[in-house]
């Protein structure tokens, strides 16, 4: 794919492709829609449509992807950075990844665990010196 091609060259034109993402230009968005229709589990290509989302509000359409991406990865370290990148995509607009993620996932699964184990770390970062546990 051209897209992916220019991206990943050595003298990509950054400039050039953040305006196309900046104007949330709809042949863009189709054409990061058509590469993960043939790559649904490409990491660069579920990156650039999170950051298509924060000019274009495709809040559903970015859910799906990461879900069915989820789903399909087989690599476990993928599939954390993966999880890692829907949470943080997704997470502004008030949608709780994790949530379908567990809903998805048994926690006696490898992904399961996986997504446990993201959950519990992200409770540890949110925690400060200054919070209270109540027990």
């Amino acid at each position: 794919m051209a897209y992916l091609e220019e991206r990943e060259s050595e003298n990509t034109n950054y400039p050039l492709i953040r305006k196309y993402f900046k104007k949330a230009d709809p042949h863009l968005k189709n054409l990061l829609l058509f590469g993960l229709d043939q790559s649904p589990t490409s990491m660069n290509l579920l990156s650039d449509l999170a950051y298509f989302h924060e000019f274009s509000n495709i809040l559903g359409e970015l859910a799906k992807r990461f879900i069915s991406a989820c789903r399909q990865e087989s690599d476990i370290v993928n599939f954390s950075e993966m999880i890692q990148e829907f949470y943080y995509s997704t997470e502004p607009d008030g949608y709780d990844a994790l949530f379908q993620l567990k809903e998805l996932f048994p926690s006696d699964t490898e992904k399961g665990k996986n997504v446990e184990f993201f959950s519990t770390e992200l409770i540890k970062q949110k925690e400060g010196p200054d919070d209270i546990k109540f027990y």
